[in-house]
């Protein structure tokens, strides 16, 4: 590859590009876990979590001048644009190494080595392979026994075997000191923590069953409470929220770190987990919001997306939290193979009658984004659809793309005036205080739903353009 052949460079730079897209920060705990690998291996780790900017590319290229290898941490996102136009400037001003590394560039290694720009993928879980990689970088090591990455010799393409699963989580931790925490916490001061990796479940559209094997490992109970209570020393933290894939997969687990915390928290949940049982042996623990993935209002569809849940399971679970007053988050989807009119209308009533009557939030119902590695991704080409060629055609790629072939223009138009009814009369719902003012408008949103009226939504356009004139005044 012509590196040098034998470099004293210490420090390795861990770059995590946002786009304007991104609603809101969540530390960059891939970057910030390998890190701790890397420095307990004896090198200097530097992370940087920023959106793209020209200002952020001029910094990041002063910093990378002195760097022995900088790391981009990937999702299959439009992110991907300004990370490869980054490695291309890198690797052209500064002759930098760029490795390339988390869930696109691990599940998409093949395409995505072949980029000039890219000089290794690491697969998985980098604290495994990064710190070989890195020696062997610095002392001119060959790289064909270094497990979990793929690389370029001699012109062609090389892909390792992988290296397998970290058994015991606690053996690293989260280099907290290496981000500025205060950008993450938000308004409500709210920690994001991932205290657990994988999934046991086979969801056909989640990377979970590629990128983890439907493995689950998790920090002890002693290690999520310390880490949390000793940032919360140091910070105004006022709750938390488990970001992980699963955080209940061992219940007793869950209510153990939540009872120790005496905080408020948040998770996401399968509906599946919930008993009246779990539910009850949370009064008391704080839980202010569990996130569903509701999915589909049809059990066909769920069959499909292989979720192993029933509607009437995710109605029992919003039932019994609602009781117990804690507040619930459903996510719903549509543009999946096998879906047609009459279950995105069955998704449609399903998520009003949850609104109506439970009062609960909404999250879509969005469009499916066929990932790479995961099983619809597959059952999606098969049905047509057009996979992205390259690494650029792939960071083109989002919802707001809406290239799925199972719907036409007009059904697309159709689900997004129903995103803006849900979420209105979710608003309305939420509006307590205001009831009977907003009565005339909530009958007028049950009429849309009830009878599948789309046309016009006059009223849906002119709130939220009051909302946000509100928002901005303020």
């Amino acid at each position: 590859m012509g590196f040098t052949k034998y470099c004293m460079k210490n420090k390795i730079l861990l770059i995590c590009l946002e786009v304007k897209e991104t609603p809101r920060l969540y530390p960059a705990f891939g970057l910030m876990y390998i890190a701790d690998a890397l420095i307990k291996n004896g090198y200097e780790a530097k992370i940087i979590h920023d959106y793209a900017s020209a200002d952020v590319f001029k910094r990041i290229i002063e910093e990378a001048k002195d760097a022995l290898i900088v790391c981009f941490t990937t999702k299959t996102s439009p992110r991907l644009k300004p990370i490869s136009e980054l490695s291309k400037i890198l690797k052209k001003e500064n002759k930098n190494i760029i490795v390339w590394g988390g869930v696109h560039a691990s599940l998409t290694a093949e395409d995505t080595i072949k980029n000039d720009f890219v000089d290794f993928v690491v697969i998985g879980e980098g604290e495994l392979s990064m710190p070989k990689l890195a020696d062997a970088v610095a002392k001119n090591k060959p790289y064909e026994k270094i497990k979990g990455i793929a690389y370029k010799k001699d012109g062609k393409a090389f892909i390792n075997e992988q290296s397998g699963f970290i058994k015991n989580l606690d053996e690293y931790s989260p280099r907290w000191e290496l981000i500025d925490l205060e950008r993450y916490l938000g308004d409500e001061k709210e920690l994001v923590v991932i205290e657990s990796r994988g999934c046991p479940s086979r969801c056909s559209y989640c990377y979970n069953v590629s990128f983890n094997k439907r493995i689950w490992r998790a920090h002890s109970v002693e290690f999520v409470v310390n880490m949390v209570n000793g940032l919360k020393k140091m910070h105004e933290i006022r709750s938390v929220a488990f970001y992980s894939d699963n955080f209940v997969v061992n219940k007793k687990r869950a209510r153990d770190i939540v009872s120790e915390l005496n905080m408020p928290w948040s998770a996401e949940i399968r509906a599946d987990y919930f008993d009246e049982y779990f539910i009850m042996s949370l009064r008391g623990l704080k839980c202010k919001r569990l996130y569903i993935g509701a999915e589909s209002g049809s059990d066909k569809v769920l069959g499909i997306l292989k979720k192993d849940v029933k509607t009437s399971q995710v109605e029992r679970a919003v039932k019994i939290a609602r009781e117990n007053n804690i507040e619930v988050t459903c996510a719903f989807m549509t543009g999946i193979p096998g879906e047609d009119e009459k279950d995105r209308n069955m998704t449609i009533d399903f998520i009003h009658r949850l609104v109506n009557e439970y009062k609960v939030d909404i999250d879509g119902p969005k469009f499916l984004n066929p990932y790479p590695g995961t099983e619809i991704y597959n059952e999606c080409i098969k049905k047509g659809w057009v996979a992205p060629k390259d690494t650029l055609e792939w960071a083109r790629y989002s919802r707001m793309t809406y290239n799925l072939p199972f719907l036409s223009k007009k059904e697309i138009k159709k689900i997004k005036k129903y995103q803006r009814v849900i979420a209105l009369l979710v608003y309305i719902n939420s509006r307590r205080t205001l009831k009977n003012i907003f009565l005339p408008l909530k009958m007028l949103l049950d009429y849309r739903l009830d009878n599948k009226v789309t046309a016009l939504p006059i009223e849906v356009y002119l709130l939220q353009f009051l909302l946000n004139v509100r928002r901005i005044t303020r």
